[in-house]
């Protein structure tokens, strides 16, 4: 009903990850309730990277960069995904 939301994602992983960077693709917000159907889609594929759709503001918890971008690289659906790199102090 016109609110906006924020989503957030928390990610970490071992050491037994080579990959720099962090990905994510097909986000789906799907109602159980009063309503029916997916209320909310996105797979990053409708932009040429590395731009993000629009209404999509990147930010970064650990300071000012890096930002998220979308991919071509590795996306789980082609042709893009939404991607960052890990800070130099290693923090996302």
């Amino acid at each position: 009903n016109g609110e906006n939301v924020m989503f957030r994602w928390r990610m970490a992983s071992d050491t037994t990850v080579s990959d720099l960077g962090w990905r994510i693709d097909n986000i789906q917000l799907i109602c159980n309730g009063a309503c029916s159907g997916t209320l909310f889609g996105q797979n990053f594929d409708g932009v040429v990277a590395p731009g993000l759709p629009s209404n999509w503001v990147p930010s970064n918890a650990s300071g000012p960069s890096p930002l998220w971008v979308t991919s071509t690289t590795t996306p789980y659906s082609a042709p893009n995904d939404a991607f960052t790199q890990p800070n130099p102090s290693g923090a996302m």
